[in-house]
């Protein structure tokens, strides 16, 4: 299909046909993700989670009949484990499990004994509400409270314990 553009120059526009093929092209397809694997095209792998190569591990099962309809698609592909990028500044509070934080809690010099009581209490009430009702994110949600309140604090104490 031609068009004309603005000046006199004519420009040739590719049809449905030659687009498709062009776009269709591997070189043209960095990635196919799918929640268990990637097709990279570019680097010729096939990048699967630890789970997804665990699963297909075991023949018969469908995560193994599905990685070997991508291999016999991608025969000169290389097999690979995902690898999750660890963040340096993040922070981690080993050690502090709920247990530890009624500890911290109940010792802590700097709150007066109401505010420890009733800190105590609502710890209490959290572990009791997320045990009833949403078992899953009960420690998440607890500790997120905790250092809430108490970040600095538990920070200092956990530095000059080491």
């Amino acid at each position: 299909m031609t068009v004309s553009g603005e000046g006199n120059e004519k420009r040739t526009e590719p049809n449905k046909k030659e687009w498709k093929e062009n776009h269709n092209k591997p070189e043209r397809q960095k990635m196919k993700k799918s929640a268990n694997y990637e097709i990279n095209h570019i680097d010729e792998t096939i990048i699967l989670t630890k789970k997804f190569r665990k699963e297909a591990s075991v023949m018969g099962t469908p995560a193994y009949k599905e990685l070997m309809k991508i291999k016999r698609e991608h025969p000169t592909y290389k097999l690979e484990e995902r690898v999750i990028a660890k963040s340096e500044s993040k922070e981690t509070y080993s050690d502090l499990t709920i247990a530890e934080m009624k500890k911290f809690i109940e010792y802590i010099h700097s709150e007066d004994e109401a505010t420890k009581t009733q800190r105590l209490n609502e710890l209490k009430g959290l572990e009791k509400f997320y045990d009833e009702f949403r078992k899953s994110a009960k420690y998440g949600s607890i500790k997120k409270w905790f250092l809430g309140y108490y970040k600095n604090q538990y920070t200092k104490t956990e530095e000059e314990a080491a």
